[in-house]
């Protein structure tokens, strides 16, 4: 159920979690605009720096099932902090990253906690919008992420030409980290779902429309990222 108020101190959480989603968005997409310089910088080709962005890929697909298993009954508010933190470290251990494995290791620290964050932040947007406003809250979401691409990704990759590719990672970290402040200062404790268990998934994979979905979205994101993951080296 959303809040019973109205007027911006209610649509306060949804906004923090709009700017969460924003942060965590560029994060994702920005090592696009990075890899000839991350892999200038690392003396390796622009094909290795892209393990980076299938790794990331592989442990966010890979690990969201199991981790939202393990931290389903976790009270909402703690586990966003706690993620957002995650994503704060792995940040700033990018952005000090002595070695490309090191930079790896800590980009599959953001993908763990991109894992979780994507998998609760529309029901926490729902749970603590507004009476009534849910889909607006839920709109607000949608628009933070679109926004990733139209901003974070040009400016993120502006700070690297001008500043480097630890700059860009280290601001990001830095970002993340008001964020997190402001998300521990406007979300309430939200009880986490907990009707959900590993003996329901066989049901998930017996519904053919599900299953439908599954695969298009398959196909719909591997085409997306497949056209321009690689496309910074040729411009």
């Amino acid at each position: 159920m959303g809040y019973e108020k109205s007027g911006l101190k209610a649509w306060l959480p949804v906004i923090g979690l709009t700017f969460s989603a924003f942060i965590f968005n560029t994060s994702e997409f920005i090592p696009i605009g990075l890899l000839s310089d991350i892999a200038a910088d690392f003396s390796i080709t622009e094909s290795h720096a892209g393990l980076m962005i299938t790794v990331y890929a592989w442990v966010v697909a890979l690990a969201s099932l199991p981790l939202m298993l393990v931290f389903a009954k976790t009270e909402s508010k703690k586990l966003m902090l706690s993620i957002t933190a995650l994503f704060v470290v792995s940040h700033v251990l990018s952005g000090l990253a002595s070695d490309f494995y090191m930079l790896m290791l800590s980009r599959m620290g953001v993908a763990c906690a991109h894992a979780i964050f994507w998998s609760i932040v529309t029901p926490l947007a729902v749970k603590t919008a507004p009476e009534g406003k849910q889909s607006t809250a839920l709109s607000f979401i949608v628009s933070g992420s679109s926004i990733a691409m139209i901003v974070g990704l040009p400016l993120g990759r502006t700070i690297g030409l001008y500043a480097g590719w630890r700059a860009t990672f280290l601001i990001i970290g830095a970002v993340a980290l008001m964020i997190l402040c402001i998300l521990a200062l406007v979300l309430k404790k939200t009880p986490g779902e907990s009707n959900f268990s590993i003996r329901k998934l066989p049901a998930l994979f017996k519904t053919p429309a599900l299953l439908g979905i599954y695969l298009i979205t398959v196909i719909a994101i591997t085409g997306h990222f497949t056209g321009y993951s690689y496309i910074e080296p040729f411009m």
